[in-house]
């Protein structure tokens, strides 16, 4: 009978919210589970109904694989704690849910450990993941994620940078141009619900064009009238609503500057194109 080589885990927080909390793979080949004190590595292991709870980092040793699920600012400690404690026979490390990439634990990977990080696209329950770091992990990474039926994009170490940044721009950065628009909406005279109705419509709208014109400048007719319609629409909104007016004056400015600057690229880009007769696809992502 084949014997099954237990994985380890290191957790702390909202253990039960993260992406292992939601990999059977995992749960089945959980064994030594380590955390700021015995009785909370218990309750995780209560949790995630697998696994017995540790007291020493050095319990992870028999380990070939151990997963790494603890909030951003404790993630520094515990690599240091686990580099130190623990010998490193290129065990695999995946950090999770981290907004470094694997080349940031550098004492683990000075040890020899082949170090790697998974992040959920949106909602774990969606089940997307992207990963990225030591190719021998990330193997065996992508075959777990296989066996629970989920999709796995890999990126570059150096693009994790990237792909934050395009979360936080679609996310928290555009918070407040949503809010801005509901006020808005609101000073207009519409009821909350009938604003965030439009502000739904509209951005799904902005998506699906942007799905089909990418990047393209706007037809010139559009951007003047943003032009004209610009320092009118800016001064009505400063006596009642100058927070909004802020927000529309520089934010509509930033973005035809974005797309102005874009206007010669773009059309070189066409160009070549045309002569070649194709595009040449991106390469920062590969599957």
């Amino acid at each position: 009978m084949k014997t099954v080589e237990l994985m380890g885990l290191i957790g702390a927080g909202s253990v039960s919210q993260s992406l292992v909390a939601r990999m059977p793979s995992l749960h089945v080949q959980l064994g030594p589970v380590k955390s700021q004190s015995y009785a909370t590595a218990k309750r995780l292991t209560r949790t995630l109904c697998s696994g017995y709870p540790v007291t020493r980092y050095a319990e992870l040793e028999m380990c070939p694989m151990i997963w790494v699920s603890v909030p951003e600012k404790d993630l520094r400690r515990v690599i240091a704690d686990l580099a130190e404690q623990t010998p490193i026979r290129q065990t695999m490390v995946v950090l999770c849910g981290t907004e470094r990439d694997s080349r940031w634990a550098e004492p683990l990977r000075k040890r020899g450990a082949r170090v790697a990080t998974l992040n959920c696209i949106g909602s774990c329950k969606h089940g997307r993941f992207v990963v990225e770091g030591h190719p021998e992990t990330v193997r065996a990474v992508r075959k777990m994620r296989s066996e629970d039926g989920h999709k796995l994009v890999q990126i570059r170490p150096a693009a994790k940078a990237l792909y934050q940044a395009g979360v936080y721009l679609i996310t928290d950065a555009l918070r407040p141009w949503v809010a801005s628009s509901m006020d808005a909406l609101r000073a207009a005279g519409f009821t909350r619900a009938e604003a965030l109705a439009i502000v739904e419509t509209f951005g799904t709208e902005s998506l699906h064009m942007y799905g089909k014109a990418g990047g393209k400048p706007w037809k010139d007719g559009r951007e003047r009238a943003l032009y004209a319609g610009l320092e009118d629409r800016a001064q009505a909104l400063r006596s009642s609503h100058p927070s909004v007016a802020q927000i529309y004056s520089e934010g509509l400015r930033v973005t035809l500057d974005y797309f102005e600057k874009r206007k010669p690229a773009v059309a070189a880009t066409s160009s070549n194109a045309a002569e070649e007769g194709r595009l040449t696809p991106p390469t920062a992502v590969n599957q």
